[in-house]
């Protein structure tokens, strides 16, 4: 996510958030603004990470929701999703870009009827076809990007851009993605080359599970890389881990310790990779530190 969040200053004039309590009002601010959060406001978020990071108990969090889904906000608990409201009249998509971008973290979204919700604030507040393309497939990788570049778009391919370059990068932009230091304020996706180690087992979806180099894995690989510091590229992992656990997770504290044991031996990209390989359930973490131990004894 970019290093930063955009918020309206005509919001604390809304007669409807000055009559929210101090506790909905800060949990509003921090949906707009988390590192969990995307630029298109629905997004998907644990209640322990909430309560973690706004030092909160849950019975006051829960409270605090109820009175954000009155007005600010809908949401789908099960899922773990929220979504924002406004979000889309604050962050609309500033180039063709963006919405590549876009279209991934939309598709990596779990099965809710938010995501439709989504769609009809999108095409409320967004305008021309490109800055729509996000919520349609993309049926021919081949061609997709070179059109979404030229649609709508007066002059045809932006300035730097050329029709050779695949998917619309410039030299410029290869450059940066060369350097590691260098972050936009909407990166965009870069397609590591997959794992080609076969794994004995997968997630907890079974053999259907997605492999590294699908949509969700590109969304948090792009998210590790977006991160400003080791602490919030921590925080990521372990926000994925407790995912895993289908039956009670350990506690942060022991995640927390547990994932920054492993990222003193493997990089955060293959750190990921090895949770995305590792069989979901009680013992989710073991799995993973099994797998990074068969990588260092094939090495």
């Amino acid at each position: 996510m970019p290093g930063y969040a955009k918020v309206n200053r005509d919001l604390w004039d809304d007669p409807r958030f000055r009559a929210l309590t101090k506790e909905a009002k800060l949990l509003y601010l921090y949906l707009k603004s988390s590192r969990h959060s995307s630029s298109f406001g629905l997004f998907v978020i644990a209640d322990a990470y909430i309560c973690d990071d706004l030092q909160e108990k849950p019975a006051r969090l829960t409270k605090a929701f109820a009175e954000l889904e009155r007005v600010f906000i809908k949401r789908d608990a099960p899922a773990r999703l929220v979504l924002i409201l406004d979000a889309l009249i604050d962050n609309k998509p500033e180039s063709p870009n963006v919405t590549k971008r876009w279209r991934g973290m939309y598709a990596a979204l779990p099965d809710s009827p938010l995501k439709q919700d989504l769609a009809r604030l999108a095409k409320a507040n967004l305008k021309g076809t490109w800055q729509l393309s996000w919520l349609t497939p993309e049926e021919d990788p081949n061609t997709i990007g070179q059109l979404a570049l030229t649609e709508d778009l007066p002059g045809g391919l932006p300035e730097g851009h050329t029709e050779d370059l695949p998917e619309g990068l410039s030299e410029e932009s290869r450059k940066t993605f060369a350097n590691p230091g260098t972050h936009s304020p909407e990166p965009i996706a870069h397609n590591p080359q997959p794992s080609t180690r076969t794994p004995s087992s997968l997630r907890s979806e079974g053999a259907g599970a997605p492999s590294p180099g699908g949509g969700e894995f590109q969304e948090l690989l792009q998210r590790i890389r977006g991160a400003q510091n080791g602490h919030d590229t921590q925080a990521i992992l372990v926000e994925f881990a407790l995912a895993q656990y289908e039956g009670p997770a350990p506690s942060l504290s022991i995640l927390q310790e547990g994932v920054g044991s492993l990222l003193e031996t493997v990089t955060p990209e293959t750190l990921l990779e090895k949770m995305w390989l590792a069989t979901g359930g009680d013992n989710f973490l073991e799995d993973v530190r099994g797998l990074v131990k068969e990588r260092d004894a094939g090495e």
